[in-house]
């Protein structure tokens, strides 16, 4: 009887790990979110857990219930008889996943679990096993979607990303799981070299290596969840092992990589002596645009800094002398670069023929593919003689294509990306449209010519009414001088304001007045004598020097009032 399991991977990846599981012979597998499912034996999952470079864990559903809160999710773990998968003298953790449901924290959900399977040790033995969430006996997973719980058991236990080969990590290492996932999407076919310009801590150039001499990426695991369980067959296990190293192949090609930083190659070389690799891989501290790579057909996958763990002092300039040592020194080969900057990422300066979305840890990142030719692109296409490729002396446009010229998932970048079937369509339905047009212009009546009485048709050439002709004698102006009368036969002289009136402009001069003393006068528009204004002037004078000898203020104000007192600010310093 096969079993169910569920082999967890990352965003991007579940058709690679799909295909590897096909490779397997494994039957009935099914694609899910950043998920695979399948169908299996004992010897399958063993298999699968030993061989699969894109999955990072395994799992066995064992149950599922309903789990609208805590308590159901109390009760529906205290339903399993938890004493048959481990012992008292055993461990075991949880692990917990959330999605849409109305509990919304997951370590609060592992905890209820981990007390409902406690709460049943004591009742049954009064006493509990221990949890070790490092290395435990068993691990199991709850994951709760829409109030529904699933309770799993992990078969990979530690996640599969561990290989075991990794002694020594750099500041933002890569992901073997995800490593690995570039390489297989990369489409390389293990026939030509491999290079990493920006190497870091080894981990494309190792899974690159076990990749090409076929060795499994779980071969360097010693421990894995499966071999605790009660049902563990150790010598179908052993045979698996066997059978593994007789798959071994050897690799003829290079595989480099390269680092600016000593301290990264040191790493690298660590990494490298552990995997048992060091002959395969040959490592070199040199800048990218001082490398000279393996001459021939080869593959470049890259991880250059994103400016999130690792800061530059210019990315920009960092991605545009990436894309132009490319240029001038790996044609021929086809270079694959992911990064979450897409910005950065454009600044390489050549065309990605392929764009795929992929997530290193919480960054979303674009993978994407930079062909490299020797010369122009079009000097290539020019030197193809065989009949599957493009004809370059014959007509171009769409009418004109042939089967051969679609892709194999039946698009063409060159006409926005659309299908065969979609462009077919398209052309269908304007040719529909045209018709359905021809026929409404036959349709319509014909008209006639009120000038000359012809017919014309309207099918042919719309026929247009006579144009109509204006006397503008009538309404020009005549230049006329202005009079005093108005003519009624004009339009433009009823329209006129009259004849233009002459202003006396000496009526509307203001005489200049002297300063007069408005409290006294009973107007304001009669001029003043210069006398009269000494004498004011005199009378103030006069007031102000009275009250300076008799100390009473007896100013005289004009305006009534006297002027208001201004208050001094204050320092500073107060």
């Amino acid at each position: 009887m096969k079993d169910l399991y569920i082999a967890k991977t990352f965003a991007g990846l579940e058709e690679i790990l799909a295909q590897e599981l096909r490779d397997l012979q494994i039957e009935e597998v099914e694609i899910l979110n950043r998920a695979v499912s399948f169908r299996g034996d004992l010897r399958d999952l063993y298999t699968a857990n030993y061989w699969c470079r894109t999955a990072i864990r395994i799992l066995k559903p064992i149950a599922d219930f309903p789990a609208e809160d805590e308590l159901a999710l109390y009760k529906g773990i205290r339903s399993i008889d938890w004493s048959q998968l481990i012992g008292l003298e055993d461990t075991f953790a949880i692990d917990c996943t959330l999605s849409n449901s109305k509990i919304n924290h997951s370590q609060y959900a592992a905890l209820k679990t981990k007390d409902a399977i406690a709460d049943q040790f004591v009742f049954k033995f009064k006493e509990r096993p221990n949890v070790d969430v490092v290395q435990p006996t068993l691990r199991a997973s709850i994951f709760i979607q829409n109030n529904h719980c699933t309770v799993s058991l992990d078969t990979s236990n530690i996640s599969l990303h561990k290989r075991g080969y990794r002694v020594s990590a750099g500041s933002a290492p890569l992901n073997e799981v995800l490593a690995a996932g570039m390489i297989l999407l990369s489409g390389w076919d293990k026939k030509s070299h491999f290079v990493d310009p920006m190497c870091g801590s080894g981990t494309l150039l190792i899974e690159a290596a076990l990749i090409a001499m076929n060795v499994p990426p779980a071969s360097y695991r010693n421990y894995f969840g499966f071999l605790n369980f009660k049902d563990f067959n150790a010598e179908l296990w052993k045979e698996i092992k066997i059978d593994a190293l007789a798959k071994q192949r050897d690799f003829d090609f290079k595989i480099v990589g390269t680092d600016l930083a000593a301290g990264m190659i040191a790493v690298a070389e660590k990494n490298i002596k552990s995997a048992h690799l060091k002959n395969e891989i040959q490592l070199e501290q040199v800048p990218m645009q001082e490398f000279t790579p393996p001459e021939g057909p080869g593959i470049i996958v890259c991880n250059p800094p994103y400016g999130e763990r690792i800061q530059t002092r210019d990315i920009v300039e960092l991605y545009r002398a990436m894309g132009d040592t490319m240029k001038r020194k790996y044609g021929g080969y086809s270079a694959w670069v992911i990064s979450s900057d897409i910005i950065a990422l454009k600044q390489i300066g050549l065309y990605p023929s392929r764009k795929l979305e992929l997530y290193n840890g919480p960054l979303e990142c674009r993978f994407e593919k930079f062909e490299i030719y020797e010369g122009s692109k079009k000097e290539k296409y020019k030197s193809f003689e065989s009949s599957d490729k493009r004809d370059v002396d014959r007509p171009k446009g769409p009418s004109y294509r042939r089967k051969d010229d679609w892709d194999r998932e039946g698009k063409n970048t060159k006409f926005k990306g659309k299908t065969k079937s979609e462009w077919d369509l398209d052309s269908k339905e304007r040719e529909q449209a045209k018709a359905r047009r021809q026929e409404s212009d036959e349709r319509k009546p014909r008209r006639t010519d009120t000038d000359s009485g012809e017919e014309k048709s309207s099918s042919t050439t719309k026929s247009r009414p006579p144009r109509r002709e204006f006397d503008r004698s009538k309404d020009r102006k005549s230049n006329r001088p202005y009079s005093d009368k108005k003519d009624g036969g004009s339009s433009y002289d009823s329209k006129s304001r009259g004849p233009r009136k002459e202003f006396d402009k000496s009526d509307y001069r203001k005489s200049s007045k002297p300063y007069s003393d408005r409290r006294d006068e009973g107007s304001s528009s009669s001029p003043k004598p210069k006398r009269e204004v000494k004498k004011f002037t005199r009378e103030i004078r006069e007031r102000k020097s009275d009250s300076d000898k008799s100390g009473v203020n007896t100013t005289y104000y004009p305006k009534g009032r006297p002027p208001r007192k201004r208050i001094p600010k204050k320092p500073d310093n107060d």
